[in-house]
């Protein structure tokens, strides 16, 4: 071989032992490992790692329920006020008990601004007879309740609401309930808020109290959205004395309150319960925690809603 030749190969050589070698500091980095990752890192990591859930198609209708609850149905109106905010459209409102004079009220205008107003004109004394050492329990007609609000409320037509409004009545003759959705406005409460003990009422008809499943039935469009509002929740809903004085009524209220959490909310519905056990439905003290309470429970439907793409 050609002496040349064999200087070529040796050069070649010596540059690929060259480029194989490391410095000892090259050698001591590459055995040393890379620290470990904290559990709050690795659940990062998988979590970025997880593809989204798909969301949920957006609703055509979404129809909001506001369930009975005497006073503390006031928490309805911060509920609706965060769904306003959040900009989540009401295509109907659905009240039973107590809580379809608050749809009512929202329903006929859509400002739940004015219905707060007109509801803190409620006050205790119009319900209760303060004497010289006790104060009593004074039920309204609901023509009196009424007769506290605008009179163009009073005379307004249902169909006429700038929200669809609806709700239950049940005959305490027939048994059967009846869902009004036309007509007038007194005619349609004077069957649907008669619950007591705050109000009297008018035969034959009363709140329809268990009549979720029929209020679903009745919407017949597909792709829509139920949200039922529970203010009664787990908790106190009057106190022990005025329970053993009225054992029927309170029997009444427990078994709402039950039939709410133990059936209702199992129903294909959004369902929320408002967080005021300590507030009785009897409680005009307390109307303004009733209202940030709602909020709070709003706030947190928002962020279930969100899966629907609001």
């Amino acid at each position: 071989m050609p002496k040349g030749r064999k200087t070529l190969l040796a050069l070649l050589f010596l540059l690929n032992a060259c480029s194989s070698l490391k410095t000892r500091k090259e050698i001591d980095h590459s055995l040393i490992e890379p620290p470990p990752q904290s559990s709050k890192e690795l659940q990062q990591n998988i979590k970025s790692s997880v593809p989204s859930p798909p969301s949920l198609p957006t609703p055509d209708h979404i129809v909001l329920i506001l369930g009975p609850g005497g006073t503390k149905t006031l928490a309805h109106t911060g509920v609706i006020r965060t769904l306003e905010k959040a900009r989540i459209p009401i295509t109907h409102v659905v009240g039973i008990g107590w809580g379809s004079l608050v749809a009512a009220l929202y329903a006929y205008k859509g400002q739940i601004h004015e219905t707060e107003w007109l509801l803190y004109k409620l006050q205790k004394e119009n319900f209760f007879h303060k004497g010289l050492f006790k104060t009593s329990l004074k039920p309204l007609q609901i023509s009196e309740l009424l007769s506290t609000f605008p009179s163009d409320f009073q005379t307004a037509r249902l169909q006429d609401f700038k929200v669809p409004f609806l709700c239950p009545a049940k005959s305490i003759w027939s048994g059967r309930v009846s869902i009004q959705q036309t007509g007038p406005v007194n005619k349609a409460l004077n069957r649907c808020l008669f619950i007591p003990p705050l109000l009297k009422g008018q035969a034959p008809w009363m709140s329809a109290l268990f009549s979720v499943q029929e209020i679903l039935d009745h919407f017949k469009q597909n792709n829509t959205l139920f949200i039922f509002i529970d203010v009664l929740g787990p908790g106190r809903l009057f106190s022990n004395q005025w329970a053993q004085n009225h054992p029927v009524k309170a029997l009444l209220w427990r078994e709402t309150q039950s039939y709410i959490q133990h059936t209702v909310s199992h129903m294909n519905v959004e369902f929320i319960s408002i967080q005021a056990n300590h507030i009785n439905i009897m409680d005009f003290e307390n109307r303004k925690r009733l209202v940030l309470e709602g909020e709070k429970s709003g706030q947190q439907l928002v962020k279930r809603l969100s899966k629907y793409g609001f």
